[in-house]
């Protein structure tokens, strides 16, 4: 049986796709797989009823030359479609370059400046490879796949990893060659003693927590056919990429009264995240990692665990990826799909007769979570009854850690600890959503709620309304939020009309989000120009996926949304893809340590005339258990 054509690659495909590449010679003489997935299929084509071929796109770095190869193949056909060697562009770093990050210590400087720290046995040491951030031009950064490479002391497997950093001292090193070109040192600072288990055995529990048990005797509301998902009235197909992680395509909803599966969303996705670092000394001004792009959402997803990560009736998801030889690898139980109940969905009593109609609210959760080194983020979409969508991303894992002299007070961070302190950091997703509302002939508009002036139509000044800004262009659609006017952004069909004989449409409702605080001419902006704003809208094109441009790692700077947009292309009445800015600004606390309690950001998307009126009217009362007698 054919898959369906957004799913994602099977191992088999994976296989397929390395094996034409390798056979031809099209990827350079010792070729290193950083990803395969899924070529974006033509839309047009899609939508029209036809079934394009099954395409995998790769991307390849030669560990001979360095060089990054870009590659699309025919899967159906077997054939290369093209295959390119990019100039000065580099795929995000491979597994192995994290792990041959060790080869730094056979240089004499560093041995040197670790035994001036008494750090003589490496087998202590956990070294943390990191993207190289900003590039020097004296390094030949354009040329040579370069990365930094810092130190932490480590002696116990069960020790956080990042709890004892050996402060100043980076190592910017070739990944290619394995040669240190330069060694920073901004001199010694003692070394953190506590290592600061997470997990430890003379750490009491508490002993007050009642078992909490989530059952569905009838089993799961929703079913999984292959990679597509049908739960009451929602469809989609859930993908998987190493780079974004979890893609949602084709998103539909059945709407009874019309009798159609109504397109809401065509791709959605986590396409971009920078952790730009607040702390302007050597040894943090130039961490501003792109997890996505430089790192990889998706080939860093981890395995998720019945009554830890997921709870109630599960069902799972596996994402296949390859091995930088071009083994496929799989990775079970990637993505976990339940419902959960949600409190609330509608409720009124009615004084009159003494009932109460309550309708309990429930969502289907399709959820991920990645580890990016000493973070986790866990990534979730759900889905509502009364057709609300909501987007969230949880941030836990270990802060990381910089050393303090005894005594000082960090100037850009939060002592955390004895000799140790958290400098102050941003998380910024952008997350890339092309909604198909009813159809890909859609315009933008900003909705504010405003106060009228007090005059003789508003004398008693309590007059609102609402105003509403058409973004015409994609010069003119990037946004700011603003809580205070309640903003929204509507994206409407103007060819559809609802009930009401309005347009139909969705409202995308912006959390309370920062931007980015680095100033405009730090390196940081010029590579994360998408941080600027909260919203950008662009045309629709199938090559712009990822919002600092398809290779962040190593890039000066001025690729993706700010170089898109530029083109000021039209947006009325077209396919438009939103892009919306979320975050949070971490000044990370003494409670953060050793390990983070969960923090959250995202935003929401509801529709607005959509439907001709409340769509979960229709939703039974609960029964049996401990529902009650509440409802009519």
């Amino acid at each position: 049986m054919s898959p369906h054509p957004l799913a994602p690659l099977s191992s088999d495909e994976i296989a397929a796709a390395v094996a034409v590449l390798t056979a031809a010679g099209a990827v350079g003489t010792d070729p290193r797989f950083a990803w395969v997935a899924l070529a974006e299929p033509d839309k047009a084509a899609l939508l029209a009823g036809s079934t394009p071929p099954r395409r995998a796109e790769c991307v390849v770095v030669d560990r001979a030359t360095g060089v990054t190869h870009e590659a699309v193949v025919d899967l159906d056909a077997r054939r290369i479609e093209r295959a390119d060697a990019l100039d000065g562009l580099h795929g995000p770093v491979l597994y192995e370059e994290w792990t041959g990050a060790a080869r730094v210590l056979s240089d004499a400087r560093v041995a040197a400046a670790l035994a001036v720290r008494g750090l003589d046995d490496h087998a202590r040491l956990h070294l943390e490879p990191w993207p190289l951030g900003p590039a020097e031009e004296r390094w030949g950064a354009r040329s040579r796949r370069l990365g930094r490479v810092t130190f932490f002391v480590r002696d116990l497997d069960r020790d956080t990893a990042w709890a004892r950093p050996v402060e100043g001292l980076i190592a910017v090193a070739d990944r290619v060659t394995g040669e240190v070109v330069e060694l920073i040192d901004a001199g010694v600072v003692p070394v953190p003693a506590d290592p600061f288990p997470i997990v430890s055995e003379d750490r009491p529990l508490r002993t007050d927590v009642a078992a909490l048990s989530i059952t569905q005797p009838d089993g799961p509301g929703f079913t999984v056919d292959g990679y597509v998902l049908r739960w009451q009235r929602w469809e989609m197909v859930c993908g998987f990429h190493p780079l974004e992680g979890l893609v949602l395509r084709d998103v539909r909803y059945h709407d009874p009264v019309t009798g159609t599966a109504r397109s809401v969303l065509w791709r959605a996705s986590v396409s971009e995240m920078v952790v730009p670092y607040g702390d302007p000394t050597a040894m943090h001004a130039w961490r501003h990692v792109f997890d996505a792009g430089e790192v990889g959402l998706g080939r860093n997803a981890t395995s998720l665990t019945l009554g830890c990560d997921c709870l109630g009736e599960i069902r799972y998801l596996d994402a296949h990826m390859v091995d930088a030889d071009g083994t496929p690898t799989t990775i079970a139980n990637a993505v976990c799909l339940h419902e959960e109940d949600d409190g609330v969905l509608w409720r009124h009593y009615d004084s009159r007769t003494d009932t109460t109609a309550v309708r309990r609210r429930r969502r289907f959760v399709v959820s991920s979570w990645t580890n990016l080194g000493n973070y986790d983020y866990g990534f979730y979409w759900s889905f509502h009854q009364d057709g609300t969508i909501e987007a969230e991303v949880r941030l836990t894992g270990v802060p990381l850690a910089s050393a303090v002299a005894p005594g000082s007070s960090p100037a850009h961070g939060t002592l955390m600890a004895d000799g140790v302190s958290a400098p102050h950091h941003q998380h910024l997703f952008s997350f890339r959503l092309d909604l198909d509302v009813d159809g890909p002939g859609n315009t933008v508009e900003e909705v504010d709620l405003e106060a009228l002036p007090v005059g003789p139509a508003n004398p008693t000044g309590t007059a609102m309304a609402t105003r509403h800004t058409p973004l015409t262009a994609e010069g003119m659609a990037r946004r700011i939020a603003d809580p205070l006017a309640g903003r929204a952004w509507v994206v409407r069909n103007p060819s559809v009309l609802g009930a009401t004989g309005a347009p139909v449409g969705y409202k995308i409702l912006p959390g309370a989000s920062p931007l980015l605080l680095a100033a405009p001419g730090s390196a940081v902006a010029a590579r994360a120009g998408f941080a600027r704003h909260h919203l950008w809208v662009t045309a629709y094109d199938e090559h712009e996926l990822r919002a600092a441009g398809p290779y962040p790692n190593q890039h000066p700077g001025g690729a993706g949304l700010p170089g898109w947009a530029a083109a000021d292309r039209p947006l009325v009445d077209a396919d438009v893809v939103l892009w919306l800015t979320c975050g949070v600004d971490h000044v990370v606390r003494p409670e953060d340590w050793p390990v983070m309690p969960t923090a959250r950001t995202g935003f929401v998307m509801e529709p607005v005339g959509f439907f001709a009126h409340n769509p979960a009217l229709d939703v039974p009362p609960e029964r049996g258990g401990h529902a009650g007698h509440c409802h009519v």
